[in-house]
């Protein structure tokens, strides 16, 4: 998730405590991606907590601390969002900014494990490669892309997970789109492209991915060929799906990563990137007619996984965090 979290959490649903789902599961978090889809099927039920339970401004020696490391660290809002959910939720816990470059990364997370009420880092760029190749556990989708943005203590060292992509899966499915069957370009093989398309593959998509590196798309092609249908390939007019997985279109950016000229016309154009909410990419999709889905719902999507995996104890139940 990481960079990916850096916007606003929207229109999250009522979800329960992970002891009151049904059907709890068995295989960890590593084996199986929460969807939005099936989070909403569950009846909406209050907060576990009082709102205000944790007084603000008040630390106490039970108190969780969590926090997202990256480097640098100074424009994530995701400290922010995850402070006002845990406030609403009622739990006795503090998300924090680390800020921490790549080559004191392993030292950091060495330090982190001897604080004892220290509970999970949210991981972001750059440090997304080495968090999976630390981890003593990995999950199934983080073994198959090479990249964690999600990490735990435990007793042998630390335990892994990624969220990107069942967070991006969740998000369509939540704004209506379908994904079985669906032909999908994914422009962009970094760890966010990778992660997105081992996520749609696992539900059943048929994936294309292409970048300026072409080793890039080959090694992520390669590496991802046992979890179903992937190639080496352009957005073209036969998919019905195309996914900006790059960085064009950031912080500014004018430039477009693909030429819309080559997909037909019902095409469905998506974002990982959440600022600015629609994209130069976006605008130009919709000004020419095509069906857009922002970056933002990857984040929405994901949200219940994370919880999870963190330890959290219940759900938010929130509607909006602005």
């Amino acid at each position: 998730m990481g960079e990916l979290l850096d916007g606003r959490l929207r229109g999250n649903a009522l979800w329960r405590c992970p002891a009151e789902r049904a059907g709890s599961r068995a295989g960890g978090p590593g084996d199986r991606g929460i969807h939005r889809d099936e989070v909403r099927s569950l009846s909406p039920r209050p907060a576990c907590g009082p709102l205000g339970a944790r007084r603000e401004g008040r630390l106490t020696v039970a108190q969780r601390l969590y926090g997202i490391i990256g480097y640098p660290i100074g424009q994530a809002r995701s400290p922010e969002v995850f402070n006002d959910l845990l406030r609403q939720a009622g739990e006795d816990a503090v998300m924090m900014p680390l800020e921490v470059a790549p080559e004191r990364f392993e030292d950091c997370l060495d330090g982190l494990r001897a604080i004892a009420n220290f509970a999970g880092l949210v991981v972001t760029v750059p440090h997304k490669l080495a968090a999976a190749r630390i981890a003593s556990r990995r999950s199934k989708r983080v073994e198959r892309v090479g990249a964690a943005n999600l990490l735990r203590p435990v007793a042998e060292g630390w335990e892994a997970d990624l969220s990107d992509g069942i967070g991006f899966v969740a998000g369509l499915r939540a704004s209506g789109h379908s994904v079985e069957g669906q032909f999908v370009s994914v422009v962009g093989a970094g760890g966010a492209g990778v992660a997105i398309s081992e996520a749609l593959l696992s539900a059943g998509a048929r994936v294309s991915i292409t970048d300026i590196d072409g080793k890039k798309a080959s090694e992520a092609a390669r590496r991802l060929s046992s979890v179903g249908h992937i190639e080496v390939r352009k957005p073209s007019l036969e998919h019905s799906l195309v996914v900006n997985a790059t960085p064009v279109g950031m912080a500014g950016d004018p430039q477009l990563p693909l030429n819309l000229d080559d997909l037909g016309p019902a095409a469905l154009v998506a974002e990982a990137i959440m600022k600015p909410p629609v994209t130069p990419l976006l605008k130009e999709a919709a000004r020419r007619g095509h069906s857009i889905h922002e970056g933002s719902h990857m984040l929405d999507g994901q949200v219940p996984a994370i919880w999870d995996f963190l330890g959290m104890s219940c759900q938010p139940a929130v509607q909006e965090v602005k």
